[in-house]
Parts: structure tokens; sequence; C-alpha cells
């Protein structure tokens, strides 16, 4: 059954127009869904999950009538693979390598949960990479920072 529904969820992202390819990029290898509608790229990241025609079908079609749509399969979710431990800071490098790989030199960011933790510290590591950035069923924000220096408090008897 479940095989079944990913392959009708795959046919929603096709007839949206978008071609499903398998890029070979420095760190990892992605599998994600391309469109070529001429219109400003967005790329949409994933929270946790099977994959991205799980979470993303519903907004599909809408989405690729205005938008050169990317949506990858986050590394070690879907058909996306690498050697790497997964953390942030991967997830975001190998999302500008699959920007670089597309020719795509800036892009809005879409990041559904966990995906807009990703979307989060590309904003901050790229920022004119990131067009516009919006977080759905986001926590918040994650920080690279180390928190503040704070005076010790005094010792309790």
């Amino acid at each position: 059954m479940i095989p079944r529904i990913g392959a009708m969820l795959r046919r929603r992202f096709h007839r949206a127009g978008l071609s499903e390819r398998r890029c070979e990029l420095a760190s990892a290898s992605v599998r994600c869904f391309v469109g070529d509608t001429g219109g400003p790229p967005l790329l949409l990241l994933m929270g946790f999950g099977a994959s991205v025609e799980w979470q993303f079908h519903p907004n599909v079609a809408a989405l690729a009538r205005r938008h050169q749509l990317i949506i990858p399969d986050l590394v070690h979710f879907g058909g996306s693979k690498s050697e790497e431990t997964p953390c942030l800071e991967m997830q975001t490098r190998v999302a500008f390598e699959l920007l670089d790989h597309l020719g795509v030199r800036s892009a809005d960011v879409l990041g559904l949960s966990y995906g807009g933790f990703v979307a989060l510290w590309m904003a901050s590591d790229r920022p004119s990479r990131v067009e516009r950035l919006v977080l759905v069923a986001c926590p918040g924000p994650a920080s690279r920072a180390e928190p503040p220096a704070t005076p010790p408090l005094p010792a309790t008897q």
C-alpha cells in the first residue's frame, strides 16, 4: 500500500512539471525534484520524514506555476545519501552545493520544521544567496553562537 501511495504522490510532482533528478555533489548524493517554469527559484526544505513527496505534495502544483521549484530530500532521508554524519552544518553545505550544481545563484527558501533550521543556517551563513526566508512549523532560530559570557554564580553553602 505505501509504495503505491508514494508512486501516486510522485505523479503529482510530475504533473506539476517537476522532474526527478539524482545530483552527485561533493558531500552527498541528493535526490530532488526540479521545475523549470522560468519563475524565481524557490528551494523547499523538508522536515523529518520519509521523503519530500509526503510533505509537499499538496503545494507543488500551485507553487510550480510561479516558481522554479527545487525540492531535495534532505541527506539521510528519502533518496539522499552521504557518508557524513547528519547535522545542520552538513545539511546547509549540501543545500548550497545543490544550488551551485543547478546553477542557481540565489533563491527564496522555505523550510518546514527541521528544514526551517537548515533554512535559517543558510540565511545566516550566506545572506546574499537567500532572497526571502519562510519558516513553517519551525520551533525557532537555531544558533551556533556561543552563549553570552556571564559571570559565574556565587557558590552556595
